[in-house]
């Protein structure tokens, strides 16, 4: 049997097509791939589609759906992987040109500007203290170094 009869359906070839990755995917659930050390559930309605029947729509819903539930990163990083997935696709003859062809990615993300206030740091003080060797150490040290970052120390 060649690869392209075995790989007809996205159950089928997202865990071929990921097994040359740097690391192999560590399930077989439709709908679901590899991102780094993240599982990334894609519509569980692809399991068992042929991957010549996923249109840009349903790639671009999907993405928008991670947006809305406030996960613009992990959308991101979803349709990397997705993008990637069809590539191979292409490449190996499956599909003769990717659906995900001109999307664009999710906005950036902004990084995060929230530090702690002096009640929460007290908190988490306290608590490390109540940590076993070398845990609680660690974390007083790291929230005393930030500290003294945030106070111009470094």
């Amino acid at each position: 049997m060649s690869l392209s009869s075995s790989c007809r359906t996205f159950a089928a070839a997202a865990p071929i097509s990921f097994a040359g990755a740097r690391r192999r995917c560590p399930t077989r659930k439709p709908g679901v791939i590899l991102c780094g050390d993240r599982r990334i559930c894609i519509d569980a309605q692809w399991g068992e589609r042929q991957i010549t029947e996923i249109t840009r729509a349903e790639v671009r819903a999907c993405v928008d759906a991670m947006m809305l539930r406030g996960a613009p990163a992990m959308a991101g990083r979803a349709l990397k992987v997705i993008r990637a997935f069809f590539n191979w696709c292409v490449g190996r003859g499956l599909i003769e040109a990717s659906p995900c062809v001109g999307l664009m990615p999710p906005p950036a993300t902004r990084p995060r500007d929230r530090v702690l206030s002096d009640d929460e740091l007290v908190t988490v003080l306290r608590t490390a203290r109540t940590l076993p060797h070398p845990f609680g150490s660690i974390v007083a040290m790291l929230a005393e170094r930030g500290r003294g970052v945030a106070l111009g120390r470094a």
